[in-house]
């Protein structure tokens, strides 16, 4: 499991532009090697100034076992363009990943 959220990990913290009318889709499914996780539309909890804090629920499936489900807190400082209308997330923190049941999440 902590290998699976390392590999999570890597990935939200890469930054992502969203742009007007971008069609951005959720659930969000990541496959590597055998495992799939999905991650569910984030939950905005305060947006001050800049910075973005919210959580949302993910999953992880393994090869021929049901998946386990968990929820992940973030902070994000956004970046925009009036402009170009589009907004960046720079600096995505993960605070806290949680699975019910899993010792070192």
């Amino acid at each position: 499991m902590r290998h699976i959220i390392i590999i999570l990990c890597f990935i939200l913290t890469s930054s992502f532009v969203v742009a007007k009318g971008s069609g951005l889709h959720w659930p969000k499914e990541i496959k590597k090697n055998e495992t799939v996780v999905v991650l569910y539309q984030p939950q905005l909890e305060s947006f001050k100034g800049n910075m973005l804090e919210g959580r949302m629920a993910l999953s992880v499936t393994r090869k021929d076992k049901k998946p386990v489900f968990g929820a992940l807190w973030f902070k994000a400082r956004l970046a925009t363009d009036l402009e170009e209308r589009t907004a960046v997330l720079e600096k995505l923190d993960i605070q806290k990943i949680v699975f019910p049941g899993v010792k070192d999440s």
